[in-house]
């Protein structure tokens, strides 16, 4: 797939040139002989998807995981897509369903339409980081993509009501409000009754989404008059505010609720509305607001807050680098006894690795051993971790980061391979490019591309075109038999073709 791009972009004239560099590290006739490391394979299926892209530093707070495929361990077949989708592992799900999108997509047109709604329901959600991004557009755009592959395919979509509602949530998200008012036709031909809170907050925000302010507005007072003395028209409303990020519009419906308008009078704040404004002010950023508000909601008679109202607490006191505080607010939930979530836990982790007051080195790897065994590793804790060890640039750094896996019994290969993420996202290529010759002398031929495509990232940023160069044949050579990985390579490739301009290739000798 590659070789005519490879031909006249990377590859080199002789074997000598490819002795220039004869520390490279992956799949060398010298590689093959060395001692392979005792150490248990990882079940790919366990790791999260890493990702090679998503470079910038900046960029930190997101929780996009990264890619692990074992080409010669992972088989699609649609059997395997249900049992995922069964057992709720979404993000396998996803990687079977693509595959066999991207390979041959005819057995896609015997998978119930019932498993279709519940994997669209998953990337509408992103559960389990299920496409390794948190952008919105990108998950709206892909279950477009998969509502026209099952009209294709001949799958039902405009008979079964959860295909529907699913449809009806993607174009709402959207904006869409054409495809959107037509669906809500659609679901009430078929019986479903529009008038619950689900289906009405999403049409206010299809509405506020597409710009629409005065239909959305007409929405809210038509439900308010129906439902005079609920909050959940204003909650609808706030809801559809908070994706739209608009502060002004969020605080004055809270001031409606406070004081009334004049047709309705004021109607009392309840912890829902607590809860959806102090997130509407912790995604803008706005942490002591946020923290004002929750001041306030204590003081009003809410005695106990819940779990996740705890978790923006400690989330904030995290993001404005206050470590002591946020492991105070941790110690006050666990003797009040309010149980963690899974966001909980990986505060909990970033609280640690960034008190450097009260350093326990143990702690911190236990934490983060608990958080793998859990699969709850994101981007936030990755670059936590990378900046808690910080830089692998030499072998006796190697060596010791090497001793202290094995000291806390964490997985070497599975932990090594978290850590290349780490690097990478924090844009350390010279750590990323030390840790994978380690791992490849450890894996030796288990080949696993998606990890290793990270090595050609670190070469380029590194400025090493050379090895670059020479190690994308190798690269390229082993992911022929994997069509998603070369898929993503070629991407690689592509993108990486635009940016020439801007690079010096003089290493790079054009041949045919």
């Amino acid at each position: 797939m590659f070789e005519d791009f490879l031909a006249n972009s990377l590859r080199i004239t002789s074997q000598s040139d490819s002795t220039k560099t004869n520390k490279l590290p992956l799949y060398t006739k010298s590689s093959q002989s060395r001692t392979r490391h005792h150490d248990k394979p990882t079940n790919p299926t366990q790791l999260p998807v890493a990702e090679t892209h998503h470079r910038n530093p900046q960029s930190i707070n997101s929780n996009e995981p990264a890619p692990y495929l074992s080409k010669s361990i992972f088989s699609p077949s649609l059997d395997k897509l249900i049992d995922a989708i069964n057992n709720h592992a979404y993000a396998l799900a996803y990687r079977h369903f693509m595959a066999l999108e991207s390979i041959h997509p005819t057995p896609l047109s015997n998978l119930p339409p019932a498993y279709y709604s519940q994997l669209i329901t998953a990337i509408q959600n992103n559960h389990q980081n299920i496409m390794g991004t948190r952008s919105r557009s990108m998950r709206l755009f892909r279950t477009i993509d998969i509502f026209s592959l099952m009209e294709k395919l001949g799958v039902p979509t405009k008979t079964v009501v959860s295909v529907l509602k699913c449809m009806y949530r993607t174009y709402s998200m959207q904006g869409d409000t054409a495809r959107m008012e037509d669906t809500l036709l659609e679901l009430e031909r078929l019986g479903v009754d529009i008038a619950i809170f689900p289906i009405q907050s999403l049409l206010i925000s299809g509405y506020v989404n597409a710009g629409d302010t005065k239909a959305a507005m007409s929405c809210f007072h038509s439900w308010r008059a129906k439902a005079r003395y609920s909050t959940e028209p204003y909650h609808a409303l706030i809801s559809a505010y908070l994706h739209t990020r608009s502060s002004d519009q969020v605080e004055h419906v809270v001031s409606i609720m406070r004081l009334g308008d004049g047709t309705y009078p004021p109607i009392r704040l309840t912890h829902k509305t607590y809860s959806l404004v102090a997130r509407h002010y912790y995604n803008m950023g706005e942490y002591k607001k946020m923290e004002q508000w929750l001041l306030e909601y204590m003081q009003l008679g809410y005695t106990v807050m819940d779990t996740s109202m705890y978790t923006l607490r400690v989330s904030a006191s995290n993001q404005m680098g206050d470590y002591s505080q946020a492991k105070a607010i941790l110690y006050q939930m666990r003797a009040s006894g309010i149980p963690f979530e899974a966001n909980t836990y990986i505060e909990e982790f970033i609280a640690y690795c960034g008190d450097k007051a009260d350093m326990n080195h143990g702690t911190v790897w236990t934490l983060f051993n608990a958080l793998r065994q859990k699969r709850n590793v994101n981007k936030r804790v990755l670059v936590s971790m990378g900046i808690w060890i910080g830089p692998v640039r030499s072998e006796k750094a190697l060596m010791e980061l090497s001793q202290a896996i094995h000291k806390h019994t964490a997985p070497f290969e599975t932990t090594m391979i978290f850590l290349v993420n780490a690097y990478s996202y924090l844009g350390d290529d010279q750590s990323v490019i030390q840790l994978i010759k380690r791992l490849e002398y450890v894996q030796k031929e288990r080949f696993n591309p998606n990890i290793y495509l990270q090595l050609l990232h670190a070469y380029k940023n590194d400025g090493k075109l050379h090895q670059a160069g020479v190690y994308a044949n190798h690269l390229c050579e082993e992911a022929k038999s994997d069509p998603l990985v070369s898929k993503q390579i070629e991407k690689w490739f592509e993108k990486w073709c635009h940016e020439k301009n801007d690079l010096d290739l003089s290493d790079m000798v054009k041949t045919t």
